[in-house]
């Protein structure tokens, strides 16, 4: 008499011969996630400390100081109105001019020079 069982495991095991077993799929999996990292772009981070930050805040404070002709704190409210993009901060002042632009930025006060006040007389 033939046992079912034994002609179930007889095909099972050719299947695996043929198709390989449960670790080749492991492993093929494990070759295509190298794969893929070997890929992936690796991202540089640059720590930096505050010192650094605020040196780098006043060369833009700077540089851009000459290229809009503002005085310092004009030019470091500029700066935080843009959120520090300089490109922005360029292009409107270069679409406005400087009095539309800090107009626009509610700070047309910051340039106005306020008017000497006049004293008809003076007496000790």
């Amino acid at each position: 008499m033939i046992d079912e069982d034994d002609d179930f495991a007889e095909i099972a095991s050719d299947g695996d011969e043929e198709w390989g077993d449960a670790g080749d799929e492991e492993t093929f999996g494990e070759e295509e996630t190298s794969h893929q990292i070997d890929q992936a772009p690796m991202n540089e981070v640059d720590i930096i400390d505050s010192k650094r930050v605020r040196e780098m805040m006043n060369e833009t404070v700077r540089n851009m100081e000459g290229v809009i002709n503002v005085p310092t704190s004009v030019c470091l409210k500029l700066l935080r109105a843009f959120s520090w993009n300089e490109e922005k901060l360029v292009n409107e002042f270069t679409e406005k001019g400087t009095k539309a632009l800090l107009k626009g930025k509610g700070l047309d006060t910051l340039l106005s020079k306020p008017s000497p006040l006049k004293v008809s007389s003076f007496e000790c």
